[in-house]
């Protein structure tokens, strides 16, 4: 049986492609270094707030490493999470790069080792997604510690228990598990004091 001939995905198209990927990733980058700015890079592995916070730290540690480390303003960040993530919103960059992935992973031959075809196309889009997928999953774990902490340290326990309980419902939020953050992802001094509050209360 004759082997048909490989497939050859037009030039223009490529080009159309790339440009897109360079549209996205610009965009990308915009939010990328806002979420940065808001964050001080304390959401970060390598920089987190909770780098030398001890999983068995008692309330006190807690209470100081969130008065030194988490009190930057954070208020933007519930929004620019949801504008990097939501298919609704104009500037949303992440479900693009995964729907892109998806459309022309079929384009790219096994074979292909041309850096300027179709399958450099396909790492991009397929690295670009899995960047900002890190970046959206460490900003919802920083996010949901934050309140949980906030929660600790507020003068009023009534309104600190209503802010813990808050938040950990959040965790159980589809919203949450679907960027992959789960109880099992925060800290588990500061869970486990977060739970206790609530208890309490």
């Amino acid at each position: 049986m004759e082997e048909l001939p490989a497939f050859r995905v037009p030039d223009d198209v490529i080009e159309a492609l790339s440009a897109t990927a360079d549209e996205l990733k610009a965009r990308a980058d915009v939010l990328l270094e806002k979420l940065s700015d808001i964050t001080h890079d304390k959401h970060l592995p390598g920089t987190s707030w909770k780098e030398n916070l001890s999983a068995k730290a008692t309330v006190a540690e807690i209470q100081l490493a969130a008065g030194v480390h988490l009190d930057n303003d954070v208020s933007g960040l519930p929004a620019l999470l949801s504008e990097l993530i939501e298919a609704e919103y104009a500037g949303a960059v992440h479900n693009a790069f995964v729907s892109w992935h998806k459309k022309i992973k079929f384009l790219t031959p096994r074979n292909d080792d041309d850096p300027s075809g179709p399958s450099r196309l396909t790492k991009v889009f397929s690295q670009l997604a899995a960047s900002t997928g890190d970046q959206i999953h460490y900003g919802y774990v920083f996010k949901s510690e934050g309140m949980l902490a906030n929660g600790i340290v507020e003068p009023d326990k009534d309104v600190g228990a209503r802010l813990i309980r808050k938040e950990l419902a959040s965790l159980k939020t589809t919203q949450y598990q679907a960027v992959g953050v789960t109880e099992d992802l925060i800290h588990a001094a500061l869970l486990a004091e977060a739970k206790n509050l609530t208890a309490k209360k």
